[in-house]
């Protein structure tokens, strides 16, 4: 009997869900957005804020206040590894944020 072994070549595929957060004016959160990462399969997931270290992600986290890149990937166990991705996130309470003319909130 002869035996067929087939690899998995395909890279993983995570999906971001914003889990809470408030969203203002010009794309601005008013409250603490939630991160969840997840995958189409069973694999590691890495993040970043902006140019910092990556960090294996083991559960929801909350994005910083300002302006900041978040980049993603993931790696799963047959070692496929996901074009990183990106999504930016802008959040600043609302007692930080001010009216600018024409243009909205904006922080202070």
């Amino acid at each position: 009997m002869d035996y067929v072994t087939i690899r998995d070549t395909l890279p993983p595929v995570t999906s971001i869900r914003i889990l809470n957060g408030t969203e203002g004016e010009n794309g601005w959160y008013l409250s603490q957005p939630l991160i969840n990462l997840s995958t189409d399969e069973p694999a590691r997931t890495f993040y970043r804020w902006d140019s910092g270290e990556d960090v294996e992600y083991t559960g929801e986290f909350e994005v910083p206040e300002g302006v900041h890149s978040l980049y993603y990937y993931s790696i799963d166990l047959y070692g496929n590894v996901e074009r990183e991705r990106q999504s930016i996130f802008r959040w600043s309470p609302p007692s930080r944020m001010a009216r600018s003319p024409g243009t909205g909130r904006r922080p202070l």
